[in-house]
């Protein structure tokens, strides 16, 4: 496989672990793409929910949004790392930002954030070993290598059958 096949790859099993994560948690994404944009190899695109748009949810509405969010970011790492048996950091750049973003957004300091990411990424890590979603990774990648671009209801529908 030459490298830019080896990264086309690499880079469908980070979305892809990105999109499993978000359908298993009922993060909304509107799509998920291994198609370059903006600097980028790929990316997912969120739903933010109208709920949060629209006035004042409660807060342990918005923290569980944001945590399922921040583990949704944090699974294509993940994914990226167990297909390639290396991390690759530079490729989760925008990732980390995200997670910090949303972490600040529901923390009261630094340190509390910074904790709590902690605490995320090794629960993320711990689903993302499950098996049955290590096949659902490799079945959305091996859809984004055919297709590039996956909607919701795709994701949802190989993930679900997966799961079944």
């Amino acid at each position: 496989m030459c490298a830019a096949e080896r990264e086309r790859h690499s880079t469908a099993q980070h979305e892809a672990g990105h999109a499993v994560m978000a359908a298993i948690l009922g993060v909304g994404l509107t799509r998920v793409s291994i198609e370059p944009v903006s600097g980028t190899q790929g990316q997912v695109t969120y739903a933010i929910p109208a709920w949060i748009t629209k006035g004042h949810p409660p807060e342990s509405a918005v923290r569980r949004w944001c945590e399922a969010n921040i583990m949704s970011q944090m699974a294509g790492f993940i994914a990226e790392k167990h297909f390639l048996g290396r991390a690759n950091h530079v490729g989760a750049t925008a990732d980390y930002a995200g997670t910090w973003e949303m972490a600040n957004l529901i923390s009261l300091s630094q340190r509390e954030a910074e904790l709590y990411l902690d605490a995320l990424f090794e629960r993320t890590a711990t689903l993302m070993k499950k098996r049955v979603l290590r096949r659902a990774v490799s079945r959305i990648a091996e859809a984004l290598l055919l297709e590039s671009n996956l909607t919701r209801r795709q994701v949802q529908r190989i993930v679900q059958e997966v799961i079944a």
